[in-house]
């Protein structure tokens, strides 16, 4: 959601604050390929800089829903914070048909 700044070192922090299992992935690109993934699925998302002491600053707002999306592209699941990972996880096997 935030191309300025999301990069391997905050994704890594992250992993380790969450407690993310190694397979766990982002999706990342320029703001215009995320932006086409936004418009796709309807992803409200609001970016904004500002100046801090003279240094620009981005800030990204975007709602707190988490999608599935399955191989082909179309939404199978949806999930609201608060959600845990095993939640997530469930879905998926049963959207790729392991469970």
């Amino acid at each position: 959601m935030n191309p300025q700044g999301d990069t391997r070192a905050t994704f890594r922090a992250d992993a380790r604050h969450w407690q993310l299992t190694p397979d766990w992935r982002w999706a990342t690109g320029s703001h215009a390929q995320l932006a086409a993934v936004w418009r796709k699925y309807d992803i409200q998302v609001k970016v904004a800089t500002k100046r801090l002491a003279g240094i620009t600053v981005g800030e990204v707002e975007h709602g707190d829903a988490t999608y599935i999306i399955d191989h082909s592209g179309n939404e199978r699941g949806m999930f609201l914070y608060p959600f845990t990972a095993a939640d997530v996880a469930h879905e998926i096997r049963i959207v790729d048909g392991t469970t």
